[in-house]
Parts: C-alpha cells; structure tokens; sequence
C-alpha cells in the first residue's frame, strides 16, 4: 500500500500553470503527478547547489561575481541570454541569502564546540 502523501496549498503564476497542465493532459496525468515529478529532479540540483556553496572557494567566486553587476552581465551574453535588471537583483538576493545562511550555520557550529 502507498505511503500517504502530504497536502499543501501554493500560488503559482498563471503561465506556469497553463504549461503543467498541457503537460498532464499530453501525458494523461494529474497535475499534481507531474508537479512530484518536477520537484523530485529539481530537488537534486538544488540540493548540491547547496552543498557547493558550503564550498569556502565556490562561495567566493559566487560572491565576486553576484557583487558586480557588470561580470553578471558580461557572462549572461556569453551564453547568450540577457539579464534584466529584476533578475539581476533577484540573484543578488540569492547571494545576500546564501551568505546569511552559511554564517548563520557557522555561528552554530562554534557554538557547539
């Protein structure tokens, strides 16, 4: 028998929603079914994107690259895509998030020892 599963509420643009739901009905799927499945890949990645900015080393090119705008810039052309500035500042929050949280954890672990 199937392990019960959690159930939650979550707002989510209209466009997004549109695009879930065109993919359930080609696959023949709930919606939710195909939710699960996004987050279950999606998971990973975010998992060890955390984990690489534990990284003393990964954490500070993040934190030179996200500090200037211009090398943002410069590396999103490269690859060909353009940052608005929305963007641009929402990934600096990002980074102003991670090295919250990085001197939050180490703080903890001083205090533990």
């Amino acid at each position: 028998m199937p392990e019960p599963k959690d159930k939650f509420s979550i707002s989510m643009d209209t466009e997004l929603v549109q695009r879930l739901d065109a993919i359930a009905e080609a696959r023949d799927e709930a919606r939710s079914t195909v939710i699960e499945r996004i987050v279950r890949h999606g998971l990973a990645e975010e998992e060890s994107f955390l984990r690489d900015m534990e990284n003393p080393v990964d954490r500070a090119i993040v934190d030179i690259v996200t500090d200037n705008p211009g090398v943002l810039r410069t590396i999103a052309s490269l690859v060909r895509q353009q940052l608005t500035d929305e963007q641009l500042a929402g990934l600096r929050q990002q980074a102003a998030r991670g090295r919250e949280r990085q001197a939050t954890k180490k703080k903890g672990v001083r205090r533990a020892t």
